[in-house]
């Protein structure tokens, strides 16, 4: 919908381009394409792209199974647990990471497979935000999953674009 009114607003052609979030992440730093539309602020990208100011708040949200077979209630539970982590995900991946010597890390590409794994049995939690459980109706599983806990603060969405056309992010 953001997008949708700045194309309006400015003339901008904006068009989104799904794909794996460790490649789209390589694609914006070698300018294949323009930004990330859905990121966290992370030192390692001002290198080559300029952030937004934040249009959304989320929280980050320990996910497992509806019923909790693990029964995973607090950080005190998740060693010796197996964790499906989207890769590239720095935000998850860098909140996680103090308790990684007592969790085994999965691996996964996208949102939806990672609420598969935890839905399935795959894996014993995820680590998401709210919006696992639009994505997870949309899969036909919104009443399989459901969140143990918050963990860490809540933290910002941006907009992330190429750092030589400053007029995006002004836009």
């Amino acid at each position: 919908d953001i997008a949708n009114h700045i194309s309006k607003k400015t003339g901008l052609n904006i068009r989104f381009d799904l794909g794996k979030w460790k490649t789209i992440q390589k694609e914006a730093e070698s300018r294949e394409v323009d930004g990330l539309s859905t990121a966290t602020h992370h030192a390692s990208r001002d290198a080559y792209l300029s952030p937004s100011t934040s249009y959304i708040r989320f929280t980050s949200l320990v996910i497992v199974k509806n019923g909790n077979p693990k029964q995973i209630y607090s950080l005190n539970d998740i060693a010796g647990k197996r964790v499906a982590l989207q890769e590239g995900n720095l935000h998850f991946e860098g909140i996680l990471k103090p308790y990684l010597n007592n969790t085994e890390v999965v691996y996964y590409d996208a949102i939806p497979d990672l609420i598969r794994a935890v839905v399935s049995g795959e894996v014993d939690f995820t680590i998401l935000d709210e919006t696992a459980f639009y994505v997870a109706d949309k899969l036909g599983l919104g009443g399989f999953i459901k969140s143990a806990f918050p963990m860490g603060k809540p933290f910002d969405i941006i907009f992330y674009l190429r750092n030589d056309w400053p007029e995006l992010v002004s836009i």
